[in-house]
């Protein structure tokens, strides 16, 4: 019997997770970015973008390591047809 409630509130958990990641429908600032290596990693390390979870909320930078979405390590040497 405790069963359910347990699952309801881990699927509730996931859930928020998941929708903690979304973008809101708003488009990832673009235009001139700095290809500083040391901007990129300010960037990355905000934990908000324009009132959205910034992307150290869901990603790392280590290899193979997931947090809610994939790693970012290596990132920089993929085609941008991977990427997109």
């Amino acid at each position: 019997m405790k069963k359910i409630p347990v699952l309801l509130l881990t699927l509730s958990l996931v859930l928020l997770l998941v929708a903690a990641c979304g973008g809101g429908g708003k488009e990832a600032p673009g235009g001139d970015m700095d290809p500083n290596a040391a901007a990129g990693k300010a960037l990355f390390e905000q934990t908000t973008l324009e009132g959205n979870p910034g992307c150290v909320t869901c990603h790392s930078i280590e290899p193979g390591k997931t947090v809610v979405g994939p790693s970012m390590a290596g990132i920089a040497s993929k085609g941008e047809d991977f990427i997109r």
